[in-house]
């Protein structure tokens, strides 16, 4: 048998690296891309190249060629996808914490086509690949777009977008492909140097969860690794929040 196939977008760093790690555990060869990181891309390849086949690619998901490309690279590599994982994501200091009179809306528009098109791009190409034998498609949103945070406004607008999506097209793709969606909350990557958040800010952060911590990438990729299993079967349309009990929807 041959083995099962990963596609990830925004795999090299955080969250999409965790979940590069869990499944290189199950022997998935893995595909996945970066835009500005390569090399934490060219570090994850030679660190999980002992466990599977991993390939990583420079992609912009914005771009509608570049993700033709991408998913004829991997149907040509690897004869078949069995799972998608939206994960590229796309946020700057430029689009934080606002005010609506002075939006840059090239700085939006680049935070709807990273987050959103490519999100819509990926999973349309991932679906021609999946819909005769079946498979997987686990998108990200965020518990900031499902609150309604005001600092991230152009990333709640995307994100709070790709619950509506991922409802639409797991009816679309049903019944050969469940399209399901993962809302992290605050979970420790290096959005914490980014934005030079300090011992202080991150106790008040985990002081707002029952969980009284922030998250670990680790945790989210458990959870996207068991939307993407032969177990779930009987989900599709969801949005699962992980983010310490801090919303409870």
């Amino acid at each position: 048998m041959p083995n099962r196939v990963l596609a990830i977008t925004g795999g090299a760093r955080g969250i999409g690296a965790a979940v590069c790690r869990r499944f290189a555990r199950e022997k998935y060869d893995i595909l996945f891309t970066y835009n500005r990181s390569q090399t934490s891309a060219q570090k994850l390849v030679e660190e999980l190249t002992p466990e599977c086949t991993i390939v990583e690619r420079q992609v912009d998901v914005g771009a509608p060629n570049e993700v033709r490309e991408l998913f004829t690279f991997c149907e040509n590599t690897f004869g078949r996808l069995d799972v998608l994982v939206n994960c590229a994501s796309h946020s700057s200091k430029t689009g934080w914490d606002v005010l609506p009179q002075q939006i840059d809306w090239e700085e939006w528009q680049r935070t709807i086509d990273v987050d959103l098109k490519g999100t819509m791009l990926c999973s349309h190409a991932a679906f021609d690949l999946m819909k005769e034998k079946g498979g997987k498609i686990i998108n990200f949103s965020s518990s900031a777009a499902l609150y309604g945070d005001k600092p991230t406004y152009f990333y709640t607008a995307a994100k709070s977008a790709i619950v509506g999506v991922t409802r639409a097209m797991a009816r679309m793709f049903a019944p050969t492909v469940q399209v399901n969606c993962v809302a992290p909350g605050s979970i420790a990557t290096d959005w914490i140097t980014n934005w030079k958040l300090t011992g202080e800010d991150l106790q008040a952060i985990a002081n707002e969860s029952p969980s009284l911590r922030v998250g670990k990438p680790e945790e989210v990729a458990e959870l996207v690794a068991f939307l993407a299993s032969p177990q779930c079967t009987y989900m599709t349309g969801q949005t699962l929040l992980i983010d310490g009990g801090i919303l409870m929807l």
